[in-house]
């Protein structure tokens, strides 16, 4: 159906995205870490999967040590974040502010940081998914105008398309 309606297809092979993810609520303000079973992992992870994003998390390790810490993500402390993620193989790293402001109210400040840019914005005051989907969609929609293989009348403006025809087994591949 992309293809017919000349929309641009995102492929399986898409790049991975580093998640700061600072998460102000009482007791203190914390960094979310790869926790499946935790609400705010399952928010995240799950517009994540619906846009087709892999999302990485710091390591336990990182977290604990202090070399991600909430208040440098609260604060935008952008250099700080990039500076502890180095360790990291991806193409991208979204830094997200998540503020609780009553039971079902909660309102979110993000950054992705990719090629030496930053790019901010705020999910308006919401509900914990909407909040989380607005953060991962800018994401998923920056990356997609980068990384997404134009159809139709697009190709015409510069893609080369390649058939490669007769390759039969993985020697002929290799060859």
């Amino acid at each position: 159906v992309p293809v017919e309606k000349q929309l641009p297809l995102w492929p399986a092979s898409r790049p991975g995205v580093l998640v700061s993810l600072a998460i102000d609520e009482p007791p203190i303000p914390y960094i979310a870490k790869d926790q499946p079973l935790n609400i705010i992992n399952q928010s995240i992870n799950g517009a994540a999967i619906r846009r087709g994003l892999p999302l990485s998390w710091p390591l336990d390790s990182d977290v604990d040590s202090g070399k991600v810490r909430a208040s440098d993500v609260k604060a935008g402390f952008v250099q700080q974040v990039t500076k502890a993620s180095k360790d990291y193989s991806v193409h991208s790293i979204l830094i997200g502010h998540v503020k609780r402001l009553s039971n079902d109210l909660w309102q979110g400040q993000w950054q992705l940081i990719r090629d030496g840019k930053t790019a901010s914005w705020n999910s308006p005051k919401a509900d914990l998914d909407s909040v989380m989907s607005v953060g991962i969609d800018a994401v998923a929609d920056a990356l997609a105008d980068e990384f997404s293989i134009l159809s139709g009348d697009e190709q015409e403006q510069g893609l080369l398309l390649v058939k490669v025809e007769n390759i039969t087994d993985l020697n002929g591949y290799a060859a």
